[in-house]
């Protein structure tokens, strides 16, 4: 089973979720192969910082180092949101390097916007499925909110367990 998430980097319910509830959702999860963490761009544009933040991100990924930046964008909201810095692209160079980005070829791809239109795909895949505000999970057939591991933890119990009776109900050939 997939977990697909829309979220913000700026965002300060992302930031929260993704320090306090994801490290569990991530070891008990997705670390043990129980479901598929699936992170979709939805940058917000009343966020100054956020779409240079999701090219951080995506820049990142291009060296295998998406997850880690995820992390460090989100762990470090405090020290590069708009009312801090005017600037967050010194920051994120910072952080390229200390996660062992070849920075050159992550600042290129980040001043060229290489990753725009898979960034804008994802935002309007997440405005198709009436994505309303982020973070917003999508486990199953059900459409949430930030949740504690608790609640997110029931989700994914139903929908493994509809999953299941929906594979148990198909005849067998």
């Amino acid at each position: 089973m997939q977990v697909i998430e829309f979220g913000d980097f700026e965002c300060p319910h992302c930031g929260e979720w993704a320090t306090v509830t994801e490290p569990d959702v991530r070891a008990r999860f997705v670390n043990t192969g129980i479901v598929a963490f699936r992170y979709f761009d939805m940058p917000i544009a009343a966020f100054k910082h956020s779409w240079t933040a999701h090219l951080a991100a995506s820049c990142a990924e291009e060296q295998g180092k998406f997850w880690e930046m995820h992390d460090k964008l989100y762990a470090t909201q405090l020290e590069w949101r708009e009312d801090v810095t005017k600037d967050p692209m010194a920051l994120f160079r910072k952080y390229a390097v200390a996660l062992g980005i070849e920075p050159t070829a992550w600042e290129t791809c980040v001043t060229t916007q290489k990753p725009a239109a898979r960034i804008k795909g994802n935002r309007e895949e997440g405005m198709r499925r009436k994505i309303e505000g982020t973070p917003t999970f999508i486990i199953g057939d059900k459409m949430i909110g930030a949740a504690s591991f608790d609640q997110f933890k029931a989700y994914v119990d139903t929908a493994l367990a509809a999953a299941k009776a929906a594979g148990a109900a198909k005849p067998v050939k």
